[in-house]
């Protein structure tokens, strides 16, 4: 049995969520979306995914106070979330990893870099790492 791995799309951005929909079911996951940080929250109880997409910045609840949230949970306090953002990542990426990230991918995303981190993260899972390096 091949169980497809579930991944958590966040962004407000409905384009970016549909593409990377899009992408990431082409890869071979399955993928449910959230606009806003709340919307996150809800989505991650429900859905209990493998992996989480946080976009950083957004309205109503950020990407990094979503991503707190959810690190306070049992239920997603071990489930890779990778931040994807058009943010300066010399600056803001030493700061990720302190705050419970698994790595970053910038935006706009290269296609083959976002699901290639998807992968990279669930095979840190598996071997126990907390970080992985998509970007460098």
């Amino acid at each position: 049995m091949n169980v497809k791995s579930l991944v958590l799309v966040v962004d407000d951005d409905e384009i970016i969520r549909t593409f990377v929909r899009a992408l990431l079911e082409e890869a071979g996951f399955e993928v449910v979306d959230a606009a806003n940080g709340g919307e996150a929250l809800s989505q991650a109880r429900r859905s209990d995914p493998d992996v989480i997409l946080m976009d950083l910045d957004m309205p109503t609840l950020s990407g990094w106070d979503a991503t707190a949230f959810l690190r306070s949970l049992n239920l997603t306090s071990d489930t890779p979330i990778i931040a994807v953002t058009s943010r300066d990542l010399s600056v803001e990426g030493p700061r990720l990893k302190d705050l419970g990230f698994s790595g970053h991918v910038a935006k706009p995303q290269i296609p083959e870099k976002l699901v290639g981190a998807v992968r990279s993260v669930l095979r840190s899972v598996e071997d126990g790492s907390d970080w992985v390096d998509f970007d460098g």
